[in-house]
């Protein structure tokens, strides 16, 4: 990754620190940055398709999964999973194969 520029992989959930500590933790995910969005506000100011209420299900408000890239931080590749339970085009190798078109 370091060769075609990038610099920061980060993993975003609408959760507490706690969580994202021991998330990153049980993935042994050194090398990449665990963000905290507590209220959700950050993942809605993304854009209304990357939140989810799941209240009736007793979660509250959730991430989409989605994935982006980010140059000097303008997007300019987003990939949202149509599926939230499944992970077909927000994988690292769906992202990297993207990601090199654009460079």
């Amino acid at each position: 990754m370091k060769d075609m520029g990038i610099d920061k992989v980060a993993c975003l959930s609408v959760n507490d620190r706690f969580v994202m500590t021991a998330f990153k933790k049980e993935l042994n995910a050194e090398g990449i940055d665990f963000i905290s969005d507590v209220d959700g506000e950050f993942t809605k100011s993304l854009g209304d398709d990357k939140l989810i209420d799941l209240s009736v299900a007793g979660l509250g408000m959730r991430a989409t999964r989605f994935a982006f890239f980010a140059d000097n931080g303008d997007i300019k590749l987003t990939n949202i999973e149509p599926n939230p339970g499944e992970m077909t085009n927000t994988d690292a190798d769906t992202m990297m194969t993207d990601i090199a078109k654009l460079l």
